[in-house]
């Protein structure tokens, strides 16, 4: 499933299938019944409001039935009624996301028309409806290059990635830098398409022209990681990358001891000599070569140690290089994981009611050190914000702009030694919430042995740095109703008091650990 249709799950929650299509052919004439006279209506008049309110019903409507062909009737009438007036830009990108991913054979048509609205709806909004649109869009353009790519089309798949990487650094959708790791790796794909094309015209010219072969060899070999390509010029390259290369082609065949101790040891120089982007294809080559050579070498010897620490190191390696990137809100079910206080999703954002204090889990599981990052836009109310952090065995609370006496505003760190954030070593009194703007937050947190080290940043600038040993860390004890879950150990939360707030995103990239979803089959469907 692509990025973009994902987002679709966070708009609604999926209605359980399996009844099978009751209506068929009969959707149109369903439709009709339902909401015949209101369309004829609507359609009579030069008014859009009563579009606008009608479509709304359509997809209140889609969203509660399971049959394919009444929910793509349904989302089709909603486009038609609100597509072209730009304050039904919403309703209409609501309506085509909610189709592409309930009725599957629609994706393809659900992107074009997506494509051709969401850059409308960006230029024409402000605030959270144009982050909104830009994230989408950005999310779209993105899975279109990567398409683009697969397909042979470097220069338009680069054209579509650098318009991507321009609107997410705009509104602030990227903050682990994803779309510019994306951005160099087709930047650097299109070189080397450009380079083969250059290469192969002047071999073609001149087939005596080894410099011009062995480039073109190594150039698969490497940059494209397909030895089998790299073959037809063999005859260019010396004998033993030539042996190589031949064994290399023959991946899938049985090789020997000696064949696979000799690839790992090639593919582990070639990661030496390759740039960021080629070196992950190089490192796992290894990999797979040294680990094909232990299982075969039975000797307690010093080949096998060898092999054994070659396999670690590079492994440690690829780690460092391979971060994944989580973004945990879509997997979050406010019907599930709701802590305290009354959570929802409006549109693609994630809300919470105001109210005294409200909690929601982030439904993963995180061990070892780690960033997160979340995006948010207070509503109402001047309260602050409150996330709950796994920092080893422990957790802690970072807490934003609470209001403390008069006209100051309080954030920390707690509980350290028992201490709430608004009065103990880590409180500031440097960041307001103003109410309508959007705010960017970095937590990182990294464990060295018994130690740890939690940072935070607001809008890119430093707010909170704490070190000290995990142990003087917890959460206040809650005794009653649902909110002890928030004790639940390693298990991030978002969380607000006395306002209404969004949420836009909420991302996690580790450092040095693992991440694993508490709902496993739900964050694989989404």
């Amino acid at each position: 499933m692509k990025r973009w249709e994902r987002v679709a799950v966070m708009a609604w929650v999926a209605v359980a299938c399996g009844m099978g299509s009751a209506l068929g052919n009969e959707a149109e004439k369903v439709l009709d019944d339902l909401f015949g006279p209101q369309l004829k209506q609507a359609k009579a008049t030069s008014s859009k409001n009563d579009d606008l309110a009608l479509a709304g019903e359509l997809l209140d409507k889609a969203a509660t039935t399971t049959d394919q062909a009444l929910i793509a009737a349904l989302c089709n009438e909603a486009w038609a009624l609100t597509w072209q007036a730009p304050k039904g830009y919403e309703t209409a990108v609501g309506a085509m996301l909610l189709l592409s991913r309930r009725v599957p054979a629609e994706q393809d048509r659900c992107r074009d028309k997506l494509l051709e609205i969401l850059p409308r709806m960006y230029a024409n909004r402000q605030g959270e409806e144009k982050v909104e649109a830009g994230r989408l869009l950005a999310d779209l353009l993105q899975d279109s290059a990567e398409a683009r790519l697969e397909a042979g089309d470097p220069d338009e798949a680069l054209k579509l990635i650098r318009r991507a990487y321009s609107i997410a650094r705009a509104v602030k959708s990227d903050p682990f830098g994803d779309l510019q790791a994306k951005l160099e790796k087709i930047t650097e794909r299109r070189r080397v398409a450009v380079s083969l094309r250059q290469l192969e015209v002047r071999l073609a010219g001149d087939p005596a022209d080894s410099e011009a072969g062995r480039k073109l060899a190594m150039l698969y070999v490497v940059e494209m990681d397909d030895p089998n390509s790299a073959l037809q010029y063999a005859g260019h390259i010396d004998d033993e990358t030539r042996e190589n290369v031949r064994v290399a082609a023959r991946d899938g065949d049985p090789l020997g001891e000696a064949e696979c101790q000799r690839l790992g040891a090639w593919y582990r120089q070639l990661a030496d000599q390759a740039g960021d982007v080629h070196k992950p294809a190089m490192l796992r080559r290894a990999i797979g070569y040294y680990e094909r050579f232990l299982r075969q070498h039975e000797a307690d010897d010093l080949d096998g140690a060898q092999a054994e620490i070659a396999v670690s190191k590079l492994r440690t390696q690829i780690a460092a290089m391979d971060r994944r990137t989580f973004d945990l809100l879509r997997w979050v079910d406010p019907v599930q994981d709701t802590v305290a206080g009354q959570w929802k999703w409006v549109g693609t954002k994630l809300q919470i009611q105001q109210t005294e204090c409200g909690h929601i889990l982030l439904p993963v599981g995180v061990e070892g050190s780690y960033e997160l990052h979340f995006q948010f836009c207070r509503l109402t109310g001047d309260g602050g914000i409150r996330t709950c952090i796994p920092v080893g065995q422990r957790k802690a609370c970072v807490v934003l702009a609470v209001r403390g006496r008069g006209d100051t505003w309080l954030s920390g760190i707690g509980n350290i030694k028992g201490e709430r954030a608004r009065s103990n070593e880590t409180t500031v009194r440097t960041l307001r919430i103003r109410n309508n703007v959007l705010y960017n937050v970095g937590i990182t947190v990294q464990l060295d042995g018994a130690d740890a080290r939690i940072a935070v940043t607001a809008n890119n600038q430093p707010l909170l740095n704490w070190r000290g040993p995990q142990s003087v860390l917890r959460l206040p004890k809650v005794d009653r109703g649902t909110g002890a879950r928030i004790q639940t150990p390693n298990v991030p939360a978002l969380g607000a008091a006395a306002s209404e707030v969004n949420y836009h995103m909420a991302k996690l990239r580790v450092l040095d650990g693992t991440v694993s979803p508490l709902r496993p089959e739900a964050a694989l469907a989404r």
